[in-house]
């Protein structure tokens, strides 16, 4: 977010500062997923442990780390966990790293803030990353909702991206046919300019490439009803 869609961090910030929250910027480090999608775990965790180590330092103090993108959740809170030797740390990182859309409905059903959200264009079309529909759900964007008819799913599986997969060359063809297979069809019928909404950087991509519709991320797609004067 900070170097190719500073927009969507912009929007998250506005996003929770609507809701009531202070946001504190972490910056601390990259989450190491790439390392750990190629395989090279002793890199990412003699690397990720320094990122780890400044990340504690905010839980510690009692605050949640909320994350916009859901390959760097998982890879804080599902893959971290099972790399490092400290189970006390682990446990923090699974417990205390949650996805924005997670941690605002949790915080909606706990009583911690009294706000609803609405659609910002009428509706919401989302693909779910797969990081995302395996570890989290895709429910909480919906339940966040004061109307969940706003809320419209795609039967999707996987856009085909898969990280940097999909650049590769020799993978392009492949790429293709697995989007192919449900998610550019029901994108592609749905009305003329309307936005899809996927929390995955590379879906984002992998939808505009292959369809030329414009995918926005959740927190790019909702507001807080405002109260009524």
């Amino acid at each position: 977010m900070n170097y190719h869609e500073p927009e969507i961090g912009k929007d998250a910030v506005k996003l929770l500062n609507d809701c009531g929250y202070e946001v504190i910027l972490a910056n601390v480090g990259c989450c190491q997923r790439p390392k750990i999608s190629h395989g090279f775990l002793r890199e990412a965790k003699d690397a990720g442990y320094v990122t780890i180590k400044e990340l504690v330092k905010f839980i510690d103090k009692g605050l949640k780390v909320v994350v916009c993108e859901p390959s760097c959740a998982s890879a804080l809170n599902d893959d971290f966990p099972d790399l490092l030797p400290d189970e006390g740390l682990a446990s923090k990182l699974k417990t205390n790293v949650l996805m924005i859309d997670v941690f605002l409905h949790q915080e909606m059903k706990n009583g911690v803030i009294n706000v609803k959200l609405q659609a910002k264009e009428g509706k919401l079309h989302v693909h779910g990353h797969c990081h995302q529909k395996a570890l989290y759900g895709t429910q909480a964007m919906k339940q966040t909702l004061a109307n969940p008819e706003e809320f419209d799913e795609i039967p999707s599986g996987c856009c085909g991206m898969a990280g940097s997969f999909g650049y590769e060359k020799e993978h392009y063809d492949l790429s293709e046919k697995i989007g192919d297979e449900i998610l550019f069809p029901s994108v592609k019928k749905l009305p003329e300019n309307t936005s899809v909404t996927a929390c995955g950087f590379s879906c984002r991509h992998q939808i505009g490439h292959f369809t030329g519709v414009k995918t926005k991320h959740w927190v790019s797609c909702v507001e807080v009803i405002k109260p009524k004067v």
